[in-house]
């Protein structure tokens, strides 16, 4: 939830240091990174796509940041940690695909517990003395320590109860960066109209293989993912801003007013009207 950008660890990685109280926003954020936040005290409430999410101390918590996000509440103060992984690094790591794709299709991976809480701080520490430093050798750790801390998250949470395990650990670099290169893309301009042809000339595919690519990198097709960034962001709108339902659903990029009903229905369960009244109820 950093307003900034902390200093680079290594290419494709950030990290720093913030207090949530004093980065309350009108806006919500978007930037195609994975992102990781460690609550060090006080608790924090945020706004990612669309759901709100409260965040205790000494939980780590990961989520994809290309879904619009915002903190909404926090205590006086909140001290945490944030640290920034890019699209193409995440892809690239030794991680279950399984839990990849779970962060990249909207879930949020918070630990259940806080019985690495010591550990934890003390790593986060530690990183935040090497990003200050620039120290290379440091940096190089630090990028290994932060991808087997994930590596620990993900096997310790349901989603990985359902992984197929004949799946690779690690995507070949060439697909992970043309899929990075795609999401970038939609997550830049999915307010907008979206040609495959425009997406597939980006990761400098052929429209049948950026569909490939995509489908095995995220789990889900292009199609499926415009939309879910598209509905996150309707939600958020919803939530936290007056704008008529007419009006977020031309901003939010979907072709018609009834293709919106439609797919917010099929998502939510309900229709855009309902879902905001169920907000306002207490």
């Amino acid at each position: 939830m950093a307003t900034q950008r902390g200093n680079n660890l290594q290419s494709g990685l950030a990290l720093g240091t913030g207090d949530a109280s004093s980065q309350l926003s009108e806006r919500p954020q978007q930037h195609a990174d994975v992102e990781l936040n460690y609550v060090v005290s006080g608790e924090m409430a945020c706004s990612i796509g669309g759901r709100e999410l409260t965040i205790p101390p000494e939980r780590l918590t990961v989520f994809w940041a290309g879904f619009a996000h915002q903190v909404i509440r926090a205590g006086n103060p909140t001290p945490y940690f944030w640290v920034h992984i890019s699209l193409e690094a995440f892809l690239g790591w030794r991680l279950p695909i399984a839990f990849k794709q779970a962060i990249l299709a909207g879930q949020i991976c918070m630990e259940n517990t806080g019985d690495r809480q010591s550990v934890d701080l003390g790593l986060f520490r530690c990183w935040a003395r090497e990003a200050d430093g620039m120290m290379s050798i440091g940096s190089c750790w630090t990028r290994l320590e932060i991808e087997a801390r994930l590596g620990r998250l993900a096997e310790a949470t349901p989603m990985m109860a359902r992984r197929d395990r004949s799946q690779p650990a690690v995507l070949p670099q060439t697909q992970a960066t043309a899929a990075a290169r795609i999401a970038l893309f939609l997550n830049q301009h999915y307010s907008e109209p979206v040609y495959w042809k425009e997406v597939a000339r980006v990761a400098g595919l052929s429209v049948p293989s950026a569909r490939k690519c995509f489908l095995r990198s995220y789990g889900m097709t292009l199609h499926q993912y415009l939309r879910q960034l598209r509905l996150a962001r309707a939600k958020q709108m919803m939530a936290h801003t007056s704008a008529k339902i007419i009006d977020i659903a031309l901003e939010t990029g979907f072709p018609t007013i009834s293709n919106f009903y439609r797919s917010f229905e099929a998502e939510a369960g309900q229709t855009p009207s309902a879902y905001r009244k169920s907000l306002a109820q207490p």
